[in-house]
């Protein structure tokens, strides 16, 4: 029932929330290009739930932003109006459900609720990085009202939402292999001008590091990394420091 309040009820902040906010931005998710594989899950979150309207939702400082998204046009909102907001804050086993957001003091006025799009039942499970830190959800939404949600539809949101997880810690390692091969190359440079400024060949160098000029080749063009010792090596024998390798990464 309406309590007279004119304001949306404030989700709790989460306990952890600055580190929170630096697991989510080190996730580069918020910049991510869009992901097929996401859309799917938030599809099938839709049809298994008979929900016409999913999300995946990002909860950003002061907003929220869908990554993915069913029956809805808009690509973000308030973080003050968004139903996910409550979701983070739930154990990762857990489901938010609201059957009747009409009759629930948290939402009884909530933009979303009075208006477009005038949700009444929602579900959400929140999303975590793989270090635990809660980014987001998977919700489902519907505009009218449910008398349940039963067991099994729990099971299903829970298991879609670990499938997210999976894809998102996905999307976080190849962006982190890439920045690994781009420091690779980078470094593999160094070692490069190194061998040229000191007018070396690689069969001279790799007999100084003690590697094969196979190894140099490889650490040259960044196809693997130089060892920590080898960096070492190479600091000692020509007497520049190992900072100067990962200059401008």
């Amino acid at each position: 029932m309406n309590n007279g309040s004119t304001q949306d009820a404030t989700a709790p902040i989460p306990i952890r929330e600055r580190q929170r906010l630096e697991a989510l931005y080190a996730t580069e998710l918020l910049d991510a290009e869009h992901n097929e594989r996401l859309d799917a899950i938030t599809a099938k979150a839709a049809e298994l739930t008979n929900c016409p309207m999913a999300l995946l939702t990002l909860v950003d400082r002061q907003e929220i932003w869908f990554k993915s998204r069913v029956g809805i046009s808009a690509r973000g909102m308030s973080r003050q109006s968004s139903l996910c907001a409550h979701a983070i804050v739930l154990p990762v086993d857990e489901v938010l459900v609201v059957l009747d957001a009409r009759l629930d003091q948290r939402f009884v006025v909530n933009a979303m609720v009075v208006g477009v799009p005038f949700i009444r039942f929602y579900a959400g499970v929140p999303l975590t990085t793989p270090d635990g830190h809660q980014i987001g959800a998977l919700c489902v939404m519907d505009s009218s009202p449910r008398s349940e949600f039963t067991g099994p539809q729990r099971a299903e949101l829970l298991s879609l939402a670990n499938k997210a997880n999976d894809e998102i810690r996905k999307i976080i390692d190849l962006k982190t292999d890439s920045k690994r091969d781009t420091a690779n190359v980078h470094i593999g440079g160094r070692l490069q001008l190194i061998r040229i400024q000191r007018n070396l060949s690689a069969v001279d160098l790799a007999e100084r590091i003690g590697v094969s000029t196979a190894e140099i080749d490889n650490m040259k063009n960044g196809r693997t990394r130089i060892p920590t010792p080898t960096l070492f090596t190479l600091s000692r024998l020509f007497d520049i420091p190992t900072t100067y390798f990962f200059r401008g990464l």
